[in-house]
């Protein structure tokens, strides 16, 4: 009873996974069509830094702090807070 437990759950967490790099994929793709050359991703990317600029100076700070406090956890969830703010931008 266990391993069929054990079986379904993997057996079905392989498909979500599938699933959702899919999902993500198609959704850069889509996103990347929008763009109509280099010039239009840099000044995008900058837009989306100045925007955000405030949400990314208090993880910067969360992420000096949590590495002075040696906690690994939330140093690692702030760097991704600010690497999703600078890869996950809109054409303008």
């Amino acid at each position: 009873m266990i391993v069929s437990i054990i079986g379904n759950e993997f057996n079905d967490a392989w498909f979500y996974c599938y699933q959702y790099g899919k999902d993500v994929g198609s959704e850069y793709q889509t996103k990347a069509e929008n763009f109509v050359d280099f010039g239009d991703v840099y000044l995008s990317f900058i837009f989306n830094l100045l925007s955000n600029s405030l949400q990314i100076k208090v993880a910067t700070e969360n992420v000096i702090g949590a590495v002075a406090e040696y906690d690994t956890s939330y140093t690692m969830q702030n760097l991704g807070i600010i690497a999703r703010i600078m890869l996950d931008f809109d054409s303008y």
